[in-house]
């Protein structure tokens, strides 16, 4: 059994025999990614492909939060052509996880929002606390979500329940992102990470050849969405979206 841990821009990666689990740190901004995070999540998570031994990835926040989604601090830093490169990196980390061909637990304590829910979307399982909170409200920030976006979105929760979250921005309790699919398991704060590693240790335990093949079949179901040239932003609400709430106050869209 081997073990290793690694640190990098505010991501942490443990590899512990079987399982990896890659800790999100920033915790005095909510965990909330840059655009060197996601660059970074991106190139860990495409070596840990190439790791043999590994066969669940756990992704969990640090502190109790698993993420606030992308820093907006550094959306006002970079405008809407410099944000339109972060999203693309983003797009580019959640492919990586997305495409791993072993299973992957998103672990989710407090918030997971907008790219953050992403994130959880791209993971095979999700487990969350009780006081655990996910939605989408990214409408008031003038993103404009691109086609893969919507559609792991879709995938979780069907139509009608994506076009609730992205044109109301609501915030689910756990219980209600249960019943609506972007959840799996519900537990209590508390029990959270002995429940995490229990199923982790639980999927580590099947044939990976079982594993892999049952990603890429359920994969091969969903249609396949390209980006083309679609944009993450819109160059004129977004700038309002950021600045409000950089400024505590509602868009003037």
């Amino acid at each position: 059994m081997t073990t290793e841990t690694r640190s990098l821009e505010s991501l942490t990666l443990h590899v512990d025999g079987a399982i990896a689990t890659l800790t999100i740190a920033r915790p005095r901004v909510r965990n909330a990614f840059t655009t060197a995070m996601w660059a970074h999540l991106r190139d860990q998570v495409r070596r840990l492909a190439t790791n043999p031994d590994v066969r669940v990835l756990v992704l969990r926040g640090e502190g109790r939060t698993f993420t606030s989604g992308s820093d907006i601090g550094e959306f006002a830093r970079l405008g809407p052509e410099g944000s339109e490169q972060s999203f693309r990196l983003m797009e580019e980390a959640i492919t990586a996880v997305e495409s791993l061909p072993f299973a992957t637990i998103a672990a989710i304590g407090g918030h997971a929002l907008g790219a953050g829910l992403e994130l959880a979307l791209a993971c095979d399982l999700r487990i969350g606390a009780a006081d655990a909170r996910l939605g989408m409200p990214i409408a008031r920030l003038g993103i404009t979500v691109t086609p893969r976006f919507a559609a792991r979105l879709v995938a979780a929760v069907g139509p009608a329940r994506a076009r609730d979250l992205l044109l109301t921005g609501r915030i689910l309790a756990a219980e209600e992102a249960r019943a609506a699919g972007l959840l799996h398991y519900v537990v209590d704060p508390a029990e959270l990470e002995p429940a995490v590693t229990d199923l982790a240790n639980r999927v580590a335990a099947q044939s990976p050849a079982a594993v892999r093949a049952a990603k890429r079949w359920i994969a091969a179901l969903l249609p396949a969405v390209d980006d083309g040239d679609a944009r993450a932003v819109d160059p004129v609400e977004f700038r309002e979206g950021v600045a409000a709430f950089l400024e505590g106050r509602p868009p003037r869209f």
